[in-house]
């Protein structure tokens, strides 16, 4: 099967996500996932503030110490892999459904998929994944390592993401990236910087809700220095060894500049520390593995945080189709109305499609 490029990715994605695609977890049970419950709310809550006092590693886990590695999307969605690079690879949850939800970003938005299908399919929505590998939704121009000069393609994918988003008119929009290790495109020895971040993540937002009348982001989590599974294994009887603070200064973040940025374009901000960490992030939570690597969320965690994540969304789904006047963006306040009938909103989405990564 070939590989398209991010612009034919994008519009195979989600001009066919009303026929084709995997329909949720089709590829995982396949391949023996562990079965988790998901967790109600105040299960969730009490357990994480309990995690940090388990000193040590449970004898049993979900998963395996041994399977925490690969227990991730790539494991067990491989159509998502290496990128949403076919029409039948990146559609979930009621694959039937006539209201979509689009998931765009990097594999920080792409783990979220296990917790965001039950509840998706159950509200008969379609989830449409839009990601691309250590490519940040914020319109940042970043360095990448792999092809050790500017990231270019990643540049392209948003432009063709956003341009496409337009088209489709989604129900919903879910943004998700990851937040670290992240340098500048013209000098790669140069962090970006926090305010960089936000201007370029309130550019994005700008963008989408010229696109989709509901936007929301989903917050990053906070990332460990050593791969949590690999720290387990070596502090099997001390596994606060492998805890961290949250958050981590070990690890900088712009988290806390994609939050002030989807506060200051009113849009909802999911944050989903409050069921992973409490003062500090532990690798388990009850007897789970909540982590495949450094930064992600592994995929049975990801199961078991369904219930609360779908409860986060529910407001967001049942709102009302109609913008709120007086919308506020990046370049400033315009006025809305209905879709079709505001100028100024047709000139705002005009300009910004018009979209290259800031400097």
């Amino acid at each position: 099967m070939s590989t398209l490029r991010p612009a034919a990715l994008v519009a195979a994605a989600l001009f066919v996500a009303g026929t084709l695609g995997p329909p949720g977890r089709t590829s995982a049970a396949s391949l023996h996932a562990p079965a988790v419950v998901p967790g109600a709310a105040s299960q969730v809550v009490r357990l994480v503030r309990r995690s940090h006092a388990i000193v040590r590693l449970p004898s049993t886990t979900v998963p395996s110490l041994a399977a925490a590695p690969l227990d991730d999307a790539e494991t067990y969605e491989p159509s998502t892999v290496p990128d949403c690079s076919t029409a039948t690879r990146c559609v979930f949850a009621d694959r039937n459904a006539t209201r979509t939800v689009v998931l765009l970003g990097d594999s920080h938005a792409r783990m979220w998929v296990p917790a965001l299908v039950p509840a998706l399919t159950r509200l008969r929505f379609r989830l449409v994944l839009l990601w691309y590998p250590s490519c940040p939704v914020a319109n940042v121009p970043t360095w990448y390592f792999k092809v050790n000069g500017p990231y270019r393609a990643c540049d392209q994918f948003r432009i063709d993401a956003l341009t496409f988003l337009r088209r489709r008119d989604p129900w919903l929009v879910l943004l998700g990236d990851s937040t670290t290790r992240k340098f500048s495109a013209a000098n790669p020895s140069a962090p970006v910087t926090g305010t960089q971040w936000r201007i370029g993540m309130q550019h994005t937002i700008a963008v989408v809700k010229a696109a989709s009348r509901r936007v929301a982001v989903i917050g990053d989590l906070t990332a460990f220095g050593v791969s949590p599974p690999e720290c387990l294994a070596a502090h099997a009887a001390a596994i606060q060894r492998c805890s961290v603070p949250s958050p981590n200064p070990m690890v900088p973040s712009y988290r806390p500049d994609e939050q002030r940025a989807a506060g200051a374009m009113h849009v909802a901000y999911l944050d989903p520390l409050r069921w992973l960490c409490a003062a500090t992030c532990s690798p388990i939570v009850g007897d789970m593995i909540v982590y495949s690597d450094t930064d992600h969320v592994a995929f049975t965690y990801a199961e078991f945080l369904s219930g609360v994540m779908g409860a986060a969304l529910r407001p967001l789904l049942a709102a009302s189709r109609a913008p709120a006047h007086g919308t506020h963006t990046a370049h400033g306040a315009v006025t809305t109305g209905p879709r079709g009938t505001s100028h100024g909103r047709d000139r705002l989405a005009t300009t910004l499609l018009q979209l290259r990564p800031l400097a």
